[in-house]
């Protein structure tokens, strides 16, 4: 008889076994009994938080177990991926219950900085797509590269007001200048792409106060309205314009916004003066 193959240990081939569930219970565990404590202290102190001091105690003690528990989770696998099973793994799991706020406070920051280098990359990406498409592409590729980053510059310049590090804050600034770059340049071969794309960015941009990048977009949608020689682009540049002065609540952008729209205006509405034919002087007045 052949050997007997060992029996493989349950939950091996899982990305979460039962053994891992068990020691996030006696992390969690560890970082409740740092919550108890942290209520043991903040009633010899007199300090209970003002969002639960009007609870009764029971309340109170439930509530800062379970932060305390999820504080412990957030210190050893979010901040540290400490050891496990290791003894001060269990004592670092009480001690960030007990400073629950702070280690709270920290993963948040972690996990913001996370989601603002996706979305710097994510921004980087499209840029790139635009750009290429703009360099080898026809105008409905361009199109379609057009349409894809829209939402998702967009949704970036939205969330800048939630990124809490100045260095991400300023990355995800930076490549939103980029695509902005990419997008006027993609008028070359879709004006009207173009032109819709910085007005939403312009739009967005405004309404979370973010002055560069608006007035960034509204000058690239001035620029794409005075280069070109067919009307409708012009006409659809000069509505959007007017659109973002509209809808903006910031007054700088408003006003650049009504700026642009008068020199486009003026512009456009002013014929250049006829050039004499060779060998003709300049007409004469009658």
């Amino acid at each position: 008889m052949g050997a007997t193959p060992a029996p493989k240990p349950a939950g091996g081939d899982s990305p979460v076994n039962t053994t891992q569930i068990v020691q996030a219970l006696y992390v969690a565990l560890c970082g409740a009994i740092g919550g108890l404590l942290f209520w043991v202290l903040c009633k010899y102190s007199a300090s209970t938080p003002k969002e639960i001091a009007g609870w009764p105690w029971f309340g109170q003690v439930g509530a800062l177990m379970f932060i305390g528990g999820i504080a412990g989770l957030f210190g050893v696998f979010l901040l540290t991926a400490s050891q496990i099973p290791a003894m001060r793994t269990y004592i670092f799991a009480i001690v960030c219950g007990l400073l629950w706020q702070p280690i709270i406070d920290e993963a948040q920051k972690s996990s913001g900085n996370v989601l603002a280098t996706q979305q710097t990359q994510n921004v980087d990406n499209q840029a790139g797509l635009v750009r290429a498409a703009s360099a080898n592409g026809n105008p409905e590729q361009v199109k379609a590269a057009v349409g894809a980053a829209v939402p998702v510059v967009t949704q970036a310049i939205r969330k800048l007001s939630d990124v809490q590090d100045a260095q991400k804050s300023q990355d995800i600034v930076n490549s939103s200048q980029k695509a902005i770059t990419e997008l006027q340049a993609a008028a070359s071969k879709d004006p009207d792409s173009s032109v819709g794309a910085l007005k939403d960015v312009s739009i967005a941009a405004s309404q979370g106060h973010h002055t560069m990048l608006a007035l960034h977009a509204i000058q690239s949608l001035q620029e794409i309205g005075m280069s070109s020689t067919r009307p409708e682009v012009v006409k659809e540049s000069l509505a959007s314009l007017q659109e973002v002065a509209a809808k903006s609540d910031d007054p700088d952008v408003k006003k650049a916004a009504q700026n642009s729209s008068f020199a486009l205006e003026t512009n456009k509405a002013t014929p250049p003066a006829p050039t004499p034919a060779a060998g003709q002087g300049p007409a004469k007045k009658k």
